[in-house]
C-alpha cells in the first residue's frame, strides 16, 4: 500500500504558455501516474536512429533537393522540398564553410523569416563529410519543445531535447570534428542558458579536435551584445534578405 504524502504537482494551461503548482495527496493512483509519465519523458528523450547519407553539393547548381528524410524531426517542414537556389543560397554555403568551420568563428545568421536562413543550413549540414564531421541541430522555440538532429557516419539521430540534456548531448565521445547549428534562436530569455553552454563548449576547442558553432537566428538583429564575447568568439555575422524579383 503507498502511503499518503502531498505532492507538489506542476500543472499547466494549454495555450497559455502559464505554469502554476498544486499540492496533492500521493497515493497509488498518483504514484502509477508518475511512473507512467516518467517512462514517457525516458522514450521522448532518447535517440531515434536511421540510415541517412550525406548530399552533394554544386556551387554552381540552380536547385538543391532535401528529401523528407532530411528534415523529419527537426523543426522545418517534414516534405520533400525543391529549393531554388539564389545567389544568398550559396553566399550562405559560403559563410558557414569558410568562416564558421574553416576559421573557426562564431557564426551568426541573421535576417527576417521567410528568407530561408534555417532551410540553406540544413541543406549545408546535409552536405559534409561525416568521416571528417559530426553534426548537431537543435531547433529551439518559445511555445514547443526542442528538437535535435544528430548526423554522424551514416546514421541520422533525432531526439526532443532539454537545457538540462545540453550538456550531454554537445559532448560527444568521437575523434572527428563537431559542429553545432542552433536554429530559431532569439535574444529571449528563455535561449540565454542554450547560449551560455553552446559558446562554453565552443570556447573549449582546440586544434586536434575542431568545435564549431553557428547561431540561424528568426529575427534580423541579434539585439545589444557583449563585445568581450564577440572578440572571444571572434563573432561573425551574415545577413540573408529578403527575396526580390
Amino acid at each position: 500500500m503507498t502511503e499518503e504524502t502531498d505532492v507538489k504537482l506542476r500543472c499547466g494551461v494549454y495555450g497559455e504558455g502559464s505554469v502554476f503548482s498544486v499540492k496533492i495527496k500521493r497515493n497509488a493512483i498518483v504514484a502509477e501516474l508518475q511512473e507512467t509519465i516518467a517512462a514517457n519523458k525516458k522514450q521522448r528523450l532518447a535517440w531515434r536512429s536511421t540510415r541517412w547519407g550525406s548530399h552533394a553539393y554544386d556551387p554552381n547548381s540552380q536547385y538543391f533537393l532535401l528529401e523528407k528524410e532530411d528534415v523529419d524531426e527537426s523543426g522545418l517542414p517534414p516534405v520533400c522540398m525543391m529549393l531554388y537556389c539564389r545567389p544568398t543560397f550559396h553566399r550562405q554555403f559560403e559563410f558557414l564553410r569558410d568562416k564558421v568551420l574553416n576559421e573557426g568563428h562564431l557564426g551568426w545568421i541573421l535576417g527576417p523569416p521567410g528568407t530561408g536562413k534555417s532551410i540553406t543550413a540544413m541543406a549545408f549540414a546535409s552536405t559534409l563529410d561525416r568521416s571528417e564531421w559530426i553534426v548537431t541541430w537543435i531547433h529551439v522555440g518559445k511555445f514547443m519543445d526542442w528538437q535535435c538532429v544528430r548526423l554522424i557516419g551514416d546514421e541520422r539521430k533525432t531526439r526532443f531535447l532539454e537545457i538540462s540534456d545540453v550538456d550531454e548531448v554537445l559532448m560527444v565521445d568521437d575523434k572527428r570534428h563537431h559542429v553545432v547549428l542552433v536554429d530559431g534562436w532569439t535574444a529571449a530569455n528563455e535561449f540565454m542558458e542554450l547560449t551560455r553552454k553552446c559558446v562554453r563548449w565552443f570556447l573549449h576547442s582546440n586544434g586536434v579536435k575542431q568545435r564549431r558553432l553557428a547561431f540561424v537566428c528568426s529575427v534580423a538583429t541579434r539585439g545589444k551584445f557583449q563585445e568581450d564575447m564577440e572578440i572571444l568568439t571572434r563573432a561573425r555575422e551574415f545577413r540573408v534578405c529578403s527575396w526580390t524579383l
